[in-house]
């Protein structure tokens, strides 16, 4: 760090956060996992209580290839709330059970672990690496949690590319089927004027998705990324957007498993694992976590082991709500397959080769829970 009176060597701020007060700390953590811990940690071993920043950072390497293809599909969606929200959308496309929240979810799920700050929503923001999260991706749409009564009026980056390659696709109303702290009962109508508790504006006034409804938003708050820049007509915007995110988030075309449609777009078949669960059956943060190949047998090696492709993650509190709160998501299938040497149009041999080989855990990261207690949870290969 270069200060007026010259460079000195300070702490990485980005890599923990030292909790100062400890009475503070033991009262507002009373009864979490958490509570012990003088800082913030990262699928933590207990003893001593250390992160396994190693293990976070294969277990993100292993599952890459499925969340980027993940996030090229988001922007096929052309429903903001389906591109936005976990919830379960019915009967939909293939491509519409993705979403940011669920992508959201797996960070969470992945660099918390067990025990870590960042599976909690209670405590998760003390963990810097939260900050970096939600400045790449956070949903804004007019749902509050019901375990926090938070959700950040914001548009940050991969909403700010979909606003701009989706200009006239905003909020729509929707039933509430969750209560929160700001609105305790359910049913009425949130939409893009519900008043998002507890974040306002200097003047006092609430946010509402209305006042982040575009992608030029941005700008009137202040900064722009690469792929949403200022200055641009909202026609050379959507141009310029939809280009920057293939850069960034399109397979390579390039290849054998690729061939061009009669209108000339590059197409391939795409494998997909659809998970549908109500998340309330498990208390607390856990993840579905889907291999191809073989599975440790022991829970602890399961995070980070390269056979893992995908996971789908519940972000919840530590007690069970008394509501059906099913979501879903998708782990895409292809990059794994297409790294074992297959075809991905040949369905057969795909068919089989899965029939063999693709498994799934529903684990607490270093804890496996029993099949049992989840009675409502659908799996289901496209």
């Amino acid at each position: 760090m270069v200060k007026p009176s010259g460079s000195t060597i300070i702490n990485n701020p980005l890599y923990s956060y030292n909790f100062t007060n400890d009475d503070y700390r033991d009262n507002y953590f009373d009864g979490l996992p958490q509570e012990p811990y003088a800082q913030t940690l990262r699928q933590p071993e207990d003893d001593p209580p250390v992160s396994r920043n190693d293990l976070v950072s294969n277990a993100l390497a292993s599952t890459f290839p499925a969340r980027k293809l993940s996030t090229f599909q988001l922007y096929s969606i052309e429903n903001l709330s389906r591109f936005s929200a976990a919830r379960y959308p019915g009967v939909s496309p293939p491509n519409s059970w993705a979403s940011v929240e669920m992508i959201h979810n797996n960070i969470h799920g992945t660099v918390g672990g067990d025990k870590g700050h960042m599976r909690s929503p209670l405590v998760a923001a003390f963990d810097p690496i939260f900050w970096l999260h939600h400045a790449q991706v956070s949903t804004w749409v007019p749902h509050i949690s019901p375990i926090t009564n938070t959700n950040p009026a914001k548009v940050d980056r991969l909403t700010a590319i979909y606003q701009a390659i989706f200009p006239s696709s905003t909020v729509e109303p929707l039933v509430r089927t969750q209560p929160n702290l700001g609105y305790p009962e359910q049913g009425g109508i949130e939409d893009i004027d519900t008043l998002l508790y507890p974040f306002r504006h200097a003047d006092g006034k609430e946010w509402t998705s209305r006042d982040v409804s575009s992608a030029e938003s941005i700008h009137k708050y202040g900064y722009s990324y690469p792929e949403v820049p200022s200055g641009l007509s909202k026609e050379k915007l959507t141009a310029f957007a939809s280009k920057e995110m293939q850069k960034l988030y399109a397979p390579d075309t390039d290849t054998d498993n690729f061939h061009k449609s009669p209108g000339g777009a590059s197409v391939r078949t795409e494998w997909l694992a659809h998970v549908k669960y109500d998340q309330n059956q498990i208390a607390g943060t856990f993840n579905i976590m889907m291999y191809i190949g073989d599975v440790p047998s022991a829970p602890e090696g399961r995070v980070a082991v390269d056979t893992l492709v995908g996971t789908c993650t519940s972000f919840s509190g530590p007690q069970k709500l008394e509501y059906n709160s099913t979501i879903a998501g998708t782990v895409p299938l292809t990059p794994a397959l297409v790294n074992k040497n297959l075809k991905p149009a040949n369905r057969k041999e795909i068919v089989e080769y899965l029939r063999r080989n693709l498994h799934w855990k529903i684990m607490r990261v270093c804890s496996t829970v029993p099949y049992t207690s989840p009675q409502n949870t659908d799996m289901h290969d496209y």
